[in-house]
């Protein structure tokens, strides 16, 4: 697909962990959710992610890409969602609390990778990612879990609340009269 529909999951690790941006969409010729892109910022060199960067991060790809929502944990986000809300983007926030909704978004995306209806692209960060971390039973369902604590998993969280986020489509274009899966095409919002 030229440009699909990019749901964005931003998990914020500020002093130890790493912080992660990864977009997933439908792809509707595969009939599979598609990772559409990623970034991991690693503290490790500066000490604390700059979460003003990974939020111009967040900005620039709402201004070049179709966005259907950013999906993200308010905890450590709030400011930062405020300043882009107030750029105009409020439309496309949404928040998911970890600790109320981990267990919803741990599920799909269990279930995703069970049925094969997640399509990867062969990167090592995001295979780390997924391979450090495990799933915690709890009596609603799994839940993601750190195998080790000094090993990131915040893509794989990331991912997780962005597939939330797709399979649910919030998207305020996604059901307009003009949208057209073969042919839209990224434009400004008025």
């Amino acid at each position: 697909m030229k440009h699909p529909l990019v749901h964005i999951g931003w998990d914020l690790g500020v002093k130890r962990d790493t912080c992660a941006v990864i977009g997933v969409y439908r792809d509707t010729i595969a009939n599979k959710y598609a990772v559409w892109g990623h970034h991991c910022f690693d503290p490790k060199s500066t000490g604390q992610v700059d979460v003003e960067m990974v939020s111009a991060l967040i900005e620039r790809i709402m201004q070049h890409e179709r966005v259907g929502g950013v999906w993200y944990d308010p905890w450590q986000l709030y400011s930062e969602a405020q300043r882009l809300s107030k750029k105009g983007y409020a439309h496309l926030l949404h928040e998911v609390n970890q600790q109320t909704e981990s267990v919803v978004f741990s599920n799909n995306l269990s279930s995703a990778i069970e049925t094969e209806g997640m399509l990867y692209y062969s990167n090592p960060t995001v295979r780390s990612h997924l391979s450090w971390c495990g799933a915690e039973v709890t009596e609603r369902g799994y839940r993601i879990k750190k195998r080790d604590q000094n090993k990131p998993v915040d893509l794989t969280v990331a991912t997780a609340m962005a597939l939330y986020g797709c399979m649910q489509d919030h998207s305020h274009t996604r059901f307009t009269s003009m949208y057209e899966d073969t042919t839209h095409e990224a434009t400004a919002l008025p």
